[in-house]
């Protein structure tokens, strides 16, 4: 997957079908950064510093919390 910061926009839907959009940002190194809106962490009780696992499914990428 080739993803560019500068023009990609990341659409997260929540359950009761709210869109967030966020922008994606690279760090030094050129790792893409997804900044979660506060809406979004407090839809699925999530907190900085929780650590998310990633799959790829049906062409969507879904993230859990896995500790």
């Amino acid at each position: 997957m080739n993803l560019d910061p500068e023009t990609t926009e990341n659409t997260q839907t929540l359950s009761n079908n709210t869109q967030l959009t966020t922008k994606l940002s690279s760090d030094e190194n050129g790792n893409l950064i997804i900044d979660f809106p506060d809406e979004l962490l407090q839809a699925v009780n999530w907190k900085e510093g929780d650590i998310l696992g990633i799959e790829l499914f049906a062409g969507r990428i879904i993230f859990r919390r896995v500790g």
